[in-house]
C-alpha cells in the first residue's frame, strides 16, 4: 500500500511524534510506501531527519509567497496540498492527524479521478474540540480508543470506525528494577493544572507527608516560555513539607534510559487521547495509578490487577490509593502481570490491526466514493 500521513507542525519530542515515528518504521519494514506530509518543518528538525520521505507542503515552507496578497489561509492549504499531490505516486490512504487537516485533505484529494480515501486518526478527546464537525469529512475513522470511538461514533455515525491502538511496546524493554526502602512514586509528562493536573499529585502527596518510606521522581517540565509555574510547584512542595521526597528530572528526551528503578507511575489528568505513559510503563513492569478520565486509561489499566483507577480530579482517592502502597496495606502487581496485561498494544499486533483495517477499508469504500 501507498500510505500518506497528513501532520500539523509538531515540536519533534511528544509522544504523538514517537507514535507516528513508530508507524511510520513499522509499515515501512513490511514493504508498504510510506511518507510523511508536513504543512510545514517542526520545531526539532532531528524528528524530520529520522523519516526516508518527508515533504513539506506549504508554498511558505520553499520561500514561495502567495498566490495573491489576500488569499485565504485555508484555500492556499488545499492548493499547496493538491500541488504536492499531483509530484507524488497516488497513495491508497491518507491518515489524517486533525479535523480540519482531514477537511483539508478531502478537499486536495479531488485532483484524482480515483481519489484515495482519507481516514481519520486523531490523538486527543474530540469532546474538547471547536472543530470537531470538520471529521466528518473524513471517509472512515482508525480510533486510537474504544472512547474516541464512542465520540466518533456520536458525532459521524454513519461512517465505518475502528478501534487500532497506539503502537507502543516493540518487545525489547527491560523490567525496571522496584525499590523497596524507599517506594519510588514517578510522574512523567507536562507541568501543568490544566491537563496533566501536577497539582493533583502534590496535593495528594502532601496528605501523606507523614508516611514514611516513599519518594516521587518528576520527569517533564513547564510549557516552554513559562518558568513561573514550575516554581509554584516547587513553593507548595516546600510549604507542604514535601520538597525534600521529590527530584526534579526536567525534560528527558529518552527518559526511560535515564531510569534505573520506579515502584509506581502515577497519571493525573483530567483529560488524555490514549495515556501512552502507562503503557509505557507497564511494558517495563511498573504497575500504574491513573484518573479515569476521558479517554484512554481504562483500555489500559485493569483496575487491581496492574495499577488502580480513581475518578479525575478526587485528591482524597488518589491519596487513599497512594497511602496504601506506601504502608504496605495493598500490594504491588508483579512485574510479570504487569507487561502480560500490555500484550495488545505490542508493535506487531498493532500494526497488523492498522493494515488489517486500512486493507478493508480500501476494498469496502473505494468502489463507494
Amino acid at each position: 500500500m501507498v500510505i500518506y500521513l497528513y501532520i500539523q507542525r509538531l515540536a519533534g519530542r511528544g509522544g504523538l511524534e514517537n507514535v507516528i515515528k513508530t508507524l511510520y518504521q513499522e509499515l515501512e519494514s513490511q514493504g508498504h510506501e510510506v511518507c510523511l506530509l508536513l504543512t510545514a518543518p517542526t520545531g526539532l528538525s532531528s524528528w524530520e531527519y529520522s523519516f526516508h520521505h518527508v515533504v513539506h507542503t506549504s508554498r511558505s515552507s520553499f520561500g514561495i509567497p502567495p498566490r495573491h496578497a489576500e488569499e485565504l489561509v485555508e484555500f492556499s492549504m488545499v492548493l499547496d496540498l493538491q500541488r504536492t499531490l499531483r509530484a507524488l505516486p497516488r497513495p491508497d490512504v491518507i491518515l489524517t492527524t486533525q479535523p480540519w487537516l482531514t477537511a483539508m485533505a478531502k478537499l486536495a484529494v479531488a485532483v484524482y479521478r480515483d481519489p484515495p480515501l482519507v481516514l481519520s486518526w486523531y490523538h486527543l478527546n474530540i469532546d474538547l474540540l471547536s472543530d470537531s464537525r470538520l471529521l466528518r469529512y473524513a471517509d472512515a475513522h482508525i480510533c486510537i480508543s474504544t472512547g474516541i470511538s464512542e465520540q466518533i461514533r456520536g458525532l459521524d455515525p454513519q461512517k465505518p470506525n475502528q478501534v487500532v491502538f497506539n503502537p507502543v511496546v516493540s518487545g525489547t524493554e527491560v523490567p525496571l528494577c522496584r525499590t523497596s526502602n524507599p517506594l519510588t512514586f514517578l510522574f512523567m509528562g507536562r507541568l501543568d493544572n490544566v491537563q496533566k493536573r501536577f497539582d493533583l499529585l502534590l496535593r495528594a502527596l502532601s496528605r501523606i507527608r507523614d508516611t514514611p518510606n516513599w519518594r516521587l521522581i518528576v520527569v517533564g517540565d513547564v510549557v516552554v516560555g513559562n518558568p513561573q509555574e514550575k516554581q509554584r510547584f516547587i513553593q507548595f512542595a516546600k510549604d507542604a513539607g514535601i520538597l525534600n521526597r521529590i527530584e526534579w528530572l526536567g525534560w528527558l528526551d529518552d527518559p526511560w534510559e535515564h531510569l534505573d528503578s520506579a515502584s509506581v507511575l502515577v497519571l493525573t489528568s483530567d483529560f488524555e487521547g490514549f495515556g501512552l505513559v502507562l503503557v509505557e510503563a507497564l511494558c517495563r513492569g511498573v504497575p500504574v495509578v491513573a484518573s479515569n478520565c476521558p479517554v484512554g486509561p481504562s483500555d489500559i489499566v485493569q483496575n487491581g490487577k496492574n495499577g488502580w483507577l480513581f475518578n479525575p480530579g478526587d485528591v482524597d482517592e488518589l491519596a487513599r490509593i497512594l497511602k496504601k502502597i506506601s504502608d504496605g496495606s495493598m500490594s504491588l502487581p508483579s512485574i510479570e502481570e504487569c507487561v502480560k496485561s500490555i500484550q495488545k498494544f505490542r508493535n506487531d499486533n498493532v500494526i497488523r490491526n492498522m493494515i488489517q483495517v486500512m486493507e478493508h477499508y480500501t476494498i469496502q469504500l473505494t468502489s463507494l466514493l
